[in-house]
């Protein structure tokens, strides 16, 4: 059974942050807006993007190629499959590959993982982005654990705008669709 969450393993976030909380809390709030504006369009839409950005841009894309190297295709598909892993909204891609090795790297040690399942569920799936630790967050910290990917000016514009890249995809649903497939 996972420990509970206490001060002692919370030995070095100790510190709320307000942005990330606010902006977790209003994307939550939007989507309780589903029903008002449901579609079974929208719906199918939401399928295919959650596929696509979380399965291709973040199981193959980020996971599988960027921080395990398991397989290899041309720099302009590696570049896309990146992109669309921007879109999933998990962070740039030095930084949730740095944070991804130093996860395989650190199992064992509750303070260099940066999401140890030692500290329990929420910790390990929410806690360690409203806590954050600067050496998880921080760009001069954690980039050296992804250094390959963050001497390429690609993954650095990705890394940097990936938030950013939340508004033309945002423009181009409501195009396609309205509100109903933006929320």
């Amino acid at each position: 059974m996972a420990p509970h969450l206490t001060r002692e393993n919370l030995e070095i976030q100790t510190s709320l942050s307000w942005t990330t909380a606010i902006f977790f809390a209003i994307v939550h709030i939007i989507a309780l807006l589903s029903p008002w504006f449901f579609s079974w369009r929208a719906l199918g839409l939401a399928l295919l993007l959650h596929w696509l950005f979380g399965s291709i841009g973040i199981c193959l894309g980020y996971h599988r190629l960027l921080s395990h190297h398991s397989f290899q295709v041309p720099k302009w598909l590696e570049y896309l499959i990146a992109f669309i892993g921007a879109l999933a909204l998990q962070g740039g891609p030095i930084f949730w590959v740095a944070g991804h090795r130093l996860h395989h790297a650190h199992t064992e040690d509750n303070n260099e993982d940066p999401y140890s399942a030692k500290r329990g569920f929420w910790w390990s799936h929410m806690l360690w982005m409203l806590y954050p630790d600067a050496k998880f967050f921080d760009y001069e910290q954690y980039s050296r654990y992804a250094s390959e990917l963050a001497r390429d000016p690609v993954y650095q514009w990705l890394n940097r705008y990936y938030l950013l890249l939340q508004i033309p995809l945002g423009i181009l649903l409501y195009g396609l669709g309205g509100w109903s497939f933006v929320i």
